[in-house]
């Protein structure tokens, strides 16, 4: 089944679904261990430069052959939604192929990992209006890594999130400490955020740092934080 769902395959991922139902197989095994367990095989392939869009969308298109079969199977046996999701890009973005990606993924999505920003209000206000809306699931919050000034600006600029960036206009202390300095560290943001991260509902798992090639700077920086707060 992992190859057919390798390949792209939907009418065999259909069959392919109703034959491990016939043998017993309950939908939630039949989803984890043969629908998710072949789409990480792609994901890691695609990751590591052997597949590209093309591929991941067939793939993902023959999911929701097996999906199709399994959803009201899910609903019968009172498989229980750990949460709702909403999904979006930066308008004008061109991640919407992503996105649709993420989306048809999003029936065992069990965290949210969300985009770079700079603005710790923005976040936490983000935050604070999808637990109000019954958006329940983990929250790892995407910081930018301990990189090059230079890097940061425009590696920003370039994935979409120029308007996270330009509110540095208005902060004056912000945008002082990014022209001062060649190399940028999250530390006043990741202070910032912590009024949100406090609040009971705010279920924050971590931080993922998007580094953007210079692991080490960043790793060195994520040792000393945690150093310090020993």
């Amino acid at each position: 089944m992992f190859d057919d769902l390798y390949d792209g395959l939907v009418d065999e991922i259909g069959e392919a679904t109703q034959i491990l139902l016939g043998r017993g197989w309950s939908p939630k095994k039949v989803l984890d261990d043969a629908l998710v367990g072949g789409m990480n095989i792609v994901g890691e392939d695609f990751r590591d430069g052997i597949l590209f869009v093309p591929e991941v969308l067939l793939a993902a298109n023959a999911m929701k052959a097996g999906m199709a079969i399994l959803r009201p199977l899910l609903t019968e046996t009172g498989t229980q939604p750990v949460g709702k999701m909403v999904i979006g890009t930066v308008k004008g973005d061109i991640h919407d192929i992503g996105k649709n990606l993420v989306g048809i993924k999003q029936v065992y999505a069990q965290y949210i990992v969300t985009q770079m920003c700079f603005d710790a209000d923005a976040l936490g206000n983000w935050l604070t209006s999808i637990r109000e809306r019954g958006i329940n699931l983990r929250v790892w919050i995407g910081l930018p890594g301990a990189i090059e000034r230079s890097r940061l600006i425009r590696t920003s600029l370039r994935i979409g999130v120029g308007d996270s960036l330009r509110f540095i206009r208005k902060r004056s202390r912000v945008a002082a400490a990014l022209v001062r300095t060649s190399q940028y560290t999250p530390d006043n943001l990741v202070r910032e955020l912590l009024k949100f991260q406090l609040h009971e509902n705010a279920n924050v798992a971590g931080y993922h740092l998007f580094c953007f090639i210079q692991v080490k700077s960043t790793e060195n920086w994520r040792n000393e934080t945690i150093g310090r707060l020993r």
